[in-house]
């Protein structure tokens, strides 16, 4: 019962990446413009906020559109502490080059190496010819540190920290 009582209110559906939700997803073009542009600008951004306020619409349905316009690949990735980082990421990749193909269409060639920086410097995702940038999206991002254990969160740094840095130099073991 008491799990019942917890989601008595669950809120609306958030808004998907779907031209339907695209259609009826309006009113925040400002925001949609400033994080998109941030987005471009940035090697990392944290959107963060109370739940329930439509971060996840917002990206969903505005940001990822825009980006895919500009020539970048939105590629929404859920936290899983019982899976690699690098298996996450790869099956992250196939899901958005295989979703985004009912659209427009992409050509995924996956990427080769044993880290996740050797992976993204050799994946590629072709529209026409055009080779689109993938942008990677951790979606419920709080989870790494309320549900994940530390072994994982430092296994996770060690991979994600190359691409955000910009440095491919693994860190020591002791680090």
């Amino acid at each position: 019962m008491a799990d019942a009582a917890k989601y008595r209110y669950p809120g609306p559906p958030e808004f998907e990446d779907t031209p339907g939700d695209r259609q009826r997803f309006f009113g925040r073009s400002s925001e949609i413009n400033t994080v998109s542009e941030l987005v471009v600008a940035s090697r990392l951004l944290v959107v963060y906020g109370n739940s329930g306020l439509g971060k996840s619409s917002l990206l969903k349905a505005g940001v990822f559109p825009k980006l895919r316009g500009e020539g970048l690949l939105p590629i929404r990735v859920r936290l899983d502490r019982d899976r690699t980082v690098s298996d996450l990421l790869r099956d992250a990749c196939q899901d958005a080059a295989r979703d985004t193909s009912r659209e427009m269409e992409v050509d995924y060639t996956p990427g080769a190496g044993g880290t996740v920086w050797e992976f993204f410097k050799t994946v590629m995702f072709w529209h026409g010819d055009s080779l689109l940038i993938p942008v990677l999206v951790f979606d419920q991002f709080e989870e790494i540190f309320t549900l994940a254990d530390a072994a994982w969160r430092k296994a996770f740094a060690r991979e994600i920290g190359p691409l955000v840095s910009g440095n491919a130099r693994q860190p020591s073991e002791k680090s």
